[in-house]
């Protein structure tokens, strides 16, 4: 059985405008992650694949030169490319969006019933997220990750998420 991720969180800068970034290290043993979320502290009511959605687009990304990065992270990326590289390393973010989340809604592995209803990401609303590892050749899934908690938040003015 893999190890759940750790250290989850959200990366508020990269979290606006009906999107929310996660980011966790790798779980050990682990091939892909199910990312879990709902309204409600532990009450999860979608369940969203890690690795590609529907149309093969990746869902995640790992190493600097590959996921997003926030403001403060494209500067030090020009000054000190190899220390990012390097702070950044073992590191996972996937950018939950809704179009993501009509287009991966999969039944509760959990509990073996369709998730009641499918969410989406409301500005000024509170969501929950947890991770779980997946470890695909024994179709085996960790425990969940930490919980994070975040509130949607509008784009700010001439600001891209991306």
């Amino acid at each position: 059985v893999p190890y759940p991720p750790q250290k989850v969180r959200v990366v508020p800068e990269l979290s606006m405008d009906g999107m929310v970034t996660l980011e966790w290290k790798k779980g050990a043993g682990s091939d892909s992650y199910v990312i879990y979320f709902g309204g409600r502290s532990g009450d999860y009511t979608g369940r969203l694949l890690s690795r590609f959605d529907k149309t093969l687009r990746p869902l995640r990304w790992e190493g600097a030169l590959g996921m997003p990065l926030t403001p403060a992270e494209k500067e030090e990326l020009l000054v000190r490319p190899q220390a990012l590289q390097e702070r950044l390393a073992g590191l996972i973010r996937v950018t939950v969006t809704n179009e993501m989340i009509e287009r991966n809604m999969v039944q509760d592995k959990r509990t073996g019933r369709p998730f009641r209803r499918p969410m989406v990401l409301e500005t000024d609303r509170a969501y929950y997220f947890a991770v779980a590892s997946v470890r695909e050749d024994v179709g085996t899934e960790s425990g969940l990750s930490n919980e994070v908690v975040t509130i949607v938040r509008p784009a700010l003015e001439g600001m891209e998420p991306r």
